[in-house]
C-alpha cells in the first residue's frame, strides 16, 4: 500500500495524463521561458557597463549669488561599484545556467518532477532582488519569475490508449515506462 492512505510521497497515486504535443509544448515554454532569462541578464549586464551621461548643477561657494555650475559626469554602475555588480552579473549567470541544465537534464531523462536545483537558483535570485530592492532589485524579479517557471514539474505523457507513461516529452507516445 501506498504511504499516506492512497497518496505515495505528498502526490495522487492516479497520474495526470496528457497528450505527447502537450508535453512537446511544456518543455518548449519552458525553453523560452530560460531564454527569456538569459536575455534579461544580458540586458542587465548591458546596463551595468554602459556608461551613462548625467548632467549635475552644483552651486558655487565662491559668492553669494553666483552663477550655477553645470558639469557632466560619465560613470557605469561597474565603474561606480565594480565588486557587487561583477558579482551579481555571475550570480544571475550561475543561476540561468543551473535552471537550463535542469531543464535539459529533466528533458532528457523524461523526468516528471519538479526541478529542485533550478527552483534553488530561482530562490537565490529571489533573494538576490530582495537585497536590492531599491536598487536593482525590481529589474532582478522577472529573472527570478521565470526560473520558477522552468522549475515547474513537467507533465506525464498518455500514449492514447489512456496509459500513462513516464517517458516523457521526447518518446512521441511509446506508452513503454521504465
Amino acid at each position: 500500500m501506498a504511504l499516506g492512505g492512497g497518496r505515495q510521497w505528498g502526490m495522487a497515486v492516479a497520474p495526470r495524463t496528457a497528450d505527447p504535443a502537450a508535453a512537446r509544448r511544456q518543455v518548449a515554454v519552458r525553453a523560452v521561458a530560460v531564454g527569456c532569462a538569459w536575455v534579461l541578464t544580458g540586458v542587465l549586464a548591458l546596463l551595468a557597463v554602459v556608461e551613462r551621461t548625467a548632467t549635475v548643477t552644483a552651486v558655487s561657494v565662491a559668492g553669494v549669488g553666483a552663477a550655477p555650475v553645470r558639469h557632466t559626469a560619465h560613470q557605469s554602475l561597474y565603474r561606480a561599484d565594480p565588486g557587487p555588480v561583477t558579482v551579481l552579473g555571475v550570480g544571475l549567470g550561475l543561476a540561468c545556467a543551473v535552471a537550463t541544465a535542469s531543464l535539459v537534464w529533466r528533458a532528457a531523462r523524461r523526468s516528471t518532477r519538479v526541478g529542485a536545483t533550478a527552483l534553488v537558483a530561482a530562490a537565490l535570485t529571489g533573494v538576490a532582488a530582495l537585497l536590492g530592492a531599491f536598487t536593482v532589485g525590481p529589474f532582478i524579479v522577472p529573472v527570478a519569475a521565470l526560473l520558477v517557471v522552468v522549475a515547474l514539474p513537467l507533465d506525464r505523457q498518455s500514449d492514447g490508449a489512456g496509459a500513462v507513461s513516464d517517458a516523457g516529452p521526447w518518446a512521441g507516445g511509446s506508452g513503454s515506462s521504465r
